[in-house]
């Protein structure tokens, strides 16, 4: 018995002399959940996503029922069913801040500045070639723009930032509504600058759309001359012309027709009333529009 003791334990212990060299090497460990900004956003496939998310939330705006449910409930365009279940936006009835629509957008809005702010204030450290960051930049601004301005035209004078938020934040200012309009000028005064003319990249903001939307903050504000030179241009130098038939805008086979951010912003959305256009751009005589081309 004791002999059989000895032999087991022999064997083990050279058998511990014959592993154990070859566990010299330390194991190297990958956390994929342990990912940070700095890390993910410093390489140039990061940076991508950073700004491939910024666009992703639009569409709760022009892509969800919160969106179409406080731009046209409540108006003559919307009529309410038997079974209506936001009485409070529909009839205005005991609308408060925390009504889940509003409480939803107001999130959503938020999350896309941050991303936006974090993407413009270290595009440098992103690795990008340098006129990569020049395009990426405009459309991180084109975007904020696009965030303020639904933020400013839904809740007013409220936060107003441009640094991202990377921890807690329990304090909030109040910026006036001439503030948000300044910083959605100045960065779409950047974008019509640097944003190339098309994009073979579908949906990526462009100098149209960039143009287009700016001459819509200048109509928003009064500034009616610079509203019609921007609109005109628009309409005259970047090839855009109206469907020949009326019936194509809804085609299933036109969707890229009809969906870019040009068309939206001087168009309006597509929760729009069939043929109607935005009521600050059409046939305005201040700013000397009459009509405006929604197909290219």
């Amino acid at each position: 018995m004791f002999s059989n003791n000895k032999k087991i334990f022999l064997i083990a212990f050279l058998s511990a002399i014959l592993i154990l060299p070859a566990c010299e090497k330390q194991l190297e460990e990958y956390n994929p959940s342990g990912l940070t900004a700095e890390g993910v956003y410093t390489t140039p496939a990061g940076f991508e996503t950073l700004v491939n998310g910024a666009y992703s939330y639009a569409r709760w705006w022009y892509g969800k029922e919160e969106g179409y449910g406080l731009s046209e409930m409540g108006t003559d365009l919307w009529l309410p069913g038997v079974d209506n279940r936001n009485p409070e936006i529909m009839l205005y009835n005991n609308l408060q801040s925390n009504q889940a629509f509003l409480e939803s957008l107001w999130g959503q809005f938020y999350q896309a500045i941050n991303l936006c702010n974090a993407g413009i204030n270290g595009i440098q450290e992103s690795g990008l070639s340098a006129s990569l960051k020049t395009v990426r930049e405009a459309e991180l601004r084109f975007l904020r723009a696009f965030y303020y301005w639904h933020i400013v035209e839904t809740w007013g004078g409220v936060h107003l930032s441009t640094e991202a938020t990377v921890g807690p934040q329990t304090t909030a200012n109040r910026s006036g509504v001439d503030a948000f309009y300044q910083l959605i000028f100045d960065d779409l005064n950047v974008a019509v600058a640097n944003l190339p003319n098309t994009s073979t990249d579908y949906g990526r903001a462009t100098k149209p759309a960039a143009e287009a939307f700016l001459a819509r903050m200048h109509l928003t504000r009064g500034n009616y001359r610079q509203a019609s030179d921007l609109a005109q241009k628009v309409i005259s130098s970047y090839g855009l012309s109206l469907q020949a038939k009326y019936g194509d805008l809804w085609s299933m086979s036109n969707l890229k027709k009809r969906g870019s951010f040009g068309r939206q912003l001087l168009c309006g959305s597509e929760q729009q009333r069939p043929g109607q256009l935005p009521p600050t751009l059409a046939g305005t005589p201040a700013a000397g529009i009459t009509a405006i081309s929604c197909s290219q």
